[in-house]
């Protein structure tokens, strides 16, 4: 769907060494261990992060092998690393069509992540932390926490998945609301 750009502008090759004669990259996808296998896998997520650390992430070859005997030693002697995409505990290896997902979807995230486009990005635990507790002196300074606050306010935020700066707005509003408070006493 949406993908016919892509079709018309593929490209077929006979040979796996045509297919990459121009790349200065080449990663073979497959599960497994052998003697043509590189020593160190990547992961989707950690291939992602070597081409987005590329000044030109262009030249990169990702190889699948088919479903049923993935990659052959010839395939694996042009490839220049190994990547590893596990399933589950249950099946030895993912359908190719998934697998290529997976990994063209961490490649995305990780190239698009500084363009533009931000991806949400919730606090993590010590920022969620420090917001409850500075939410928790204000509510305090009004009167109004008692012993379940803090817990009630940490689960609500914690499930809400603030961003950083929702987090600080939500902050401040309490900070507002304090001062504005003390300054009516």
């Amino acid at each position: 769907v949406h993908a016919r750009d892509v079709l018309d502008t593929a490209t077929y090759h006979a040979d796996i060494d045509s297919a990459v004669v121009d790349c200065r990259l080449v990663v073979g996808a497959g599960a497994g261990s052998g003697k043509r296998r590189k020593s160190a896998p990547y992961t989707p997520a950690e291939l992602a992060m070597c081409l987005a650390g590329r000044r030109r992430p262009d030249g990169v070859a990702v190889v699948f092998g088919s479903e049923a005997a993935g990659l052959g030693d010839r395939e694996l002697s042009r490839c220049h690393a190994h990547l590893v995409v596990e399933p589950s505990t249950f099946d030895r290896s993912l359908d190719v069509s998934h697998a290529v997902q997976i990994v063209c979807y961490e490649i995305y995230l990780r190239l698009h992540d500084d363009s533009g486009r931000r991806f949400h990005r919730p606090v993590d635990g010590a920022e969620l932390d420090a917001t409850v507790a500075r939410m928790c002196r204000r509510i305090d300074e009004l009167g109004a926490a008692d012993e379940a606050t803090e817990g009630f306010l940490f689960d609500l935020l914690s499930r809400a998945a603030l961003s950083k700066s929702e987090a600080g707005r939500l902050a401040g509003l309490f900070d507002k609301l304090s001062g504005s408070a003390r300054g009516r006493r």
